[in-house]
């Protein structure tokens, strides 16, 4: 097997400050980072770990943990020697940390193990599990912790090629949660084509991607939403007009879903094979879809969100990057020559990190970082940009329970904030969200703001005037 090496550029995302500790840096799957980054690229320190590498890294306490051929390693951050290797049946799959454990997806299934010195700790065995068939292949699916969940897909990578139609009920095609302590399972949901991409998760939600993307209550594993209710994949449909979001992990950026589309196949009208890739942007509570970008080739990365832009890689070669509020394409940039996707050995899948306005992304030349020229000078009233952003956070919870003037409220003082920063994006966002929210509030509820409105007016009025005819009778 070819030997490849990990290379540490002082892991430019993450500072003392700031942990890496899931796929993308968040359950959010953002991408995005509040640590400062280089401007320029140096090597602090490399090490073979004698595989090839297709797992991301993480980062927690100064200690890098990756996942090469059938094992952990964890790594000093700061002088780049080895503290143990962990063997485990790992290839793929990212791994996430929690204070003493890493879990991590395996060819028999999910695993745990100690952070202090990667002693096994629990194993899940899916192998089995949900068929008599056994696994063949390394699941790729990162998983995700939360509140002692664990959520994890367990589709394989030998399952890439997974027909829509055909039927799959004897394979591992299924989310599951389990305990984080024990390991003992929760739940588990059947999906169309299983889950190959990372859990999205937020208020007490899992967002995951199949063939459709659906919406999960964490805590009963009920489906609270389906796309596919809405969209539903059709070979009557051209290719262009399909939603397939099986290979992206979806993004969540305030009460906003960006998932990744891409779908590819025989065209007889062209006598040719054809792909298209798609960017869309959904509303989280309902699935609906606000607007999409659609283009010609195939996807081959998970979206990042950073301030107010989204950025994506595409096996033509491209990073694009989109405008969060209506998708419109603000630039792109060439970082590879185009790839066939049918070459099965070429797996450049690079999703893109921001931080420091920089956008950070892996190519076949290396690891190259694309500066965003555009963005606002915030470091020095930092303390007011993350008081929006949790204004805005917590709207974003209520609204799960309809509380929506109270959500309003909070996005409307938060938009003031933004304001003041300067903040363009902040405020548009802010007054997109204001427009939706105001479009779900019950018309009764509106009649009795009203009302209660010009109650007001009118005991201030009254009140007013009792005051004046006090001072002019004294």
């Amino acid at each position: 097997m070819k030997q490849v090496i990990i290379i540490l550029l002082f892991l430019a995302l993450v500072s003392s400050s700031s942990e890496w500790d899931t796929f993308k840096g968040s359950l959010e799957r953002t991408g995005a980072s509040d640590s400062p980054a280089p401007d320029t690229m140096y090597l602090q320190w490399k090490v073979d770990l004698e595989s090839a590498l297709y797992s991301s890294p993480v980062i927690q306490n100064e200690k890098v943990f990756q996942v090469a051929f059938e094992k952990v390693v964890c790594i000093n951050m700061h002088t780049g020697d080895i503290e143990w290797i962990s063997a485990i049946p790992a290839y793929n799959s990212t791994p996430a940390i929690s204070d003493d454990r890493i879990i991590v997806a395996t060819n028999r299934g999910i695993s745990a193990v100690a952070v202090e010195d990667g002693d096994p700790l629990w194993e899940y065995m899916v192998s089995g599990r949900f068929s008599k068939m056994e696994l063949v292949d390394y699941i790729v699916s990162p998983p995700a912790i939360s509140n002692g969940n664990v959520i994890v897909g367990t589709r394989p990578y030998s399952y890439w090629h997974v027909d829509a139609f055909e039927p799959y009920e004897q394979n591992e095609l299924f989310l599951v949660c389990l305990d984080e302590a024990t390991g003992e399972e929760k739940w588990y949901e059947k999906t169309n084509l299983g889950v190959f991409s990372a859990p999205c998760v937020a208020y007490g939600k899992v967002f995951v991607a199949s063939r459709e993307i659906l919406c999960i209550d964490i805590g009963s594993g009920e489906i609270l939403w389906d796309s596919e209710d809405k969209y539903p994949y059709s070979t009557k449909r051209p290719f262009k007009e399909r939603y397939a979001f099986d290979y992206s992990t979806p993004t969540l950026y305030h009460g906003i879903l960006i998932g990744g589309s891409c779908d590819m196949g025989y065209e007889f009208s062209e006598q040719c094979f054809v792909s298209w890739q798609k960017i869309v942007s959904m509303d989280q509570y309902t699935g609906d879809i606000f607007w999409e970008w659609t283009e010609e080739g195939f996807l081959a990365s998970s979206p990042a969100v950073y301030e107010g832009r989204i950025y994506f890689y595409s096996y033509d070669g491209m990073v694009r990057c989109l405008s969060l509020l209506d998708g419109k394409e603000l630039w792109e940039t060439s970082i590879s020559e185009p790839q066939e996707f049918e070459d099965e050995y070429f797996r450049l899948w690079p999703s893109p990190s921001a931080a420091d306005g920089k956008v950070y992304i892996g190519s076949c030349e290396g690891l190259l970082d694309l500066v965003n020229d555009h963005r606002k000078e915030i470091e020095e009233r930092e303390e007011e940009f993350k008081e929006a952003e949790s204004l805005m956070d917590k709207a974003d919870e209520i609204l799960w329970d309809n509380q929506f003037i109270k959500a309003k409220t909070l996005y409307e003082k938060a938009g003031k904030i933004h304001k003041e920063l300067g903040n363009e994006f902040g405020v548009s966002f802010c007054e997109t969200r204001i427009a939706y929210i105001q479009g779900k509030i019950p018309e009764d509820e509106r009649e009795s703001r009203r009302e209660y409105t010009w109650i007001a007016v009118i005991v201030i009025c009254v009140a007013s005037a009792a005051i004046l005819f006090k001072k002019v009778s004294t």
